[in-house]
């Protein structure tokens, strides 16, 4: 009975809300210290008039119609390879959690446990729950869009606390002991793309796109404007990350003299080996029968490590830090550092590799000596 009369005399009217969409604990709303039974039904009546409004009054949507809702409009707003990391998170995270839960019922309680439980059950990082939970209030806010809910439960929700890592790079010693490493005469290739990595600064999904005409031998100059990335076995070319990665590097001597010899070794690799057709469209570290990729990268990188147990081994896109190492080293300037990368902003570059630059505080202060 959801009426009752407690022992001063009023009356309490308790009623039923179902279950909890995500927990599945009961939910139940009380009013207390009603004074006449009639006035109790009339509470009663208007709370079971909201409940059924609320839950049924809108359109019931799924989790995974609301997705697809999500990605209609944001596809042609964002590169491919952006989308399906998007898919595989909402695959493998956001579905498994709410895979039965009512969209209109969801609280920013229920995102607080489904943020403890990718911590906890899925054992992501502080950064990764972050990002996975962006991508949940993007969903979330089609369904305020579309009228399905009031207020994104996302809202309100803290972000965790990054705690930033040491940065890996490697020094031109510990680059120069890594390419020792890379002996065999079939590796040139490998050789000369690792160095390319080293002293260019590139985004590996835009050296793997890289062509022949690419590369101006003459300025010394390369390209760079678009990327690639591999899905279902097949090579999808797009735009580089941003429009400011549309750039222009230029590269030392000795990059070139290396290209110039490799690009001779392809010719004929194409021409005995392979037997195909080489041009200036050629993808230029191309050495088999397809395009490499960061998958066929990241794992050569792993076994030349392999044949020294004390090298030290760092992620494929440390290689771009490293270039940005050197540059500092070399007392080269923000703004020159931030071209090279293809920088949006000279704010991220600053607040990337701001920490790798030395402290100066000292010698600025010293040479205001001279206005005393």
């Amino acid at each position: 009975m959801s009426i009752t009369q407690a022992a001063n005399g009023t009356y309490v009217v308790s009623v039923s809300f179902g279950t909890d969409p995500v927990t599945g604990k009961r939910r139940r709303k009380k009013k207390q210290g009603i004074r006449s039974m009639a006035s109790a039904r009339e509470v009663e009546k208007e709370m079971m008039r909201t409940s059924v409004d609320r839950l049924f009054n809108q359109e019931t949507v799924t989790f995974d119609e609301l997705f697809e809702r999500y990605v209609n409009r944001v596809k042609i707003h964002i590169k491919p390879s952006y989308l399906q990391s998007q898919r595989a998170v909402y695959k493998r995270y956001i579905q498994t959690f709410f895979v039965n839960a009512d969209i209109k019922r969801l609280t920013s309680e229920h995102i607080r446990d489904f943020q403890e439980w990718l911590t906890e059950e899925r054992d992501l990082s502080n950064n990764t729950n972050n990002k996975t939970l962006i991508e949940l209030k993007l969903i979330l806010d089609v369904a305020v869009e579309e009228k399905v809910i009031v207020e994104n439960p996302c809202i309100g929700v803290k972000k965790l606390k990054i705690e930033r890592k040491k940065m890996e790079f490697y020094t031109p010693d510990e680059f120069h002991a890594f390419t020792k490493l890379i002996h065999l005469p079939e590796e040139f290739d490998w050789y000369v793309l690792f160095s390319l990595l080293f002293f260019s600064g590139l985004r590996v999904g835009e050296l793997c796109a890289l062509d022949w005409s690419d590369l101006d031998f003459k300025r010394k100059e390369l390209t760079v404007s678009k990327s690639v990335f591999r899905r279902g076995g097949v090579d999808i070319i797009t735009p580089p990350k941003s429009k400011a990665s549309n750039r222009r590097i230029s590269l030392n001597q000795g990059m070139i003299a290396l290209l110039l010899q490799w690009r001779e070794q392809q010719q004929e690799l194409f021409k005995h080996d392979l037997a195909l057709d080489w041009s200036e469209d050629t993808p230029m570290f191309q050495a088999t029968l397809i395009r490499r990729n960061k998958h066929t990268i990241r794992m050569r990188y792993k076994r030349i490590c392999k044949r020294d147990p004390t090298m030290k081994q760092i992620r494929i896109h440390d290689f771009r830090h490293s270039h940005v190492a050197l540059l500092i080293d070399q007392e080269t300037e923000y703004t020159i550092i931030k071209e090279r990368l293809g920088h949006a902003s000279i704010v991220t570059t600053i607040d990337t590799y701001g920490h790798l630059f030395p402290n100066k505080q000292r010698e600025t202060a010293d040479a205001l000596d001279k206005f005393f």
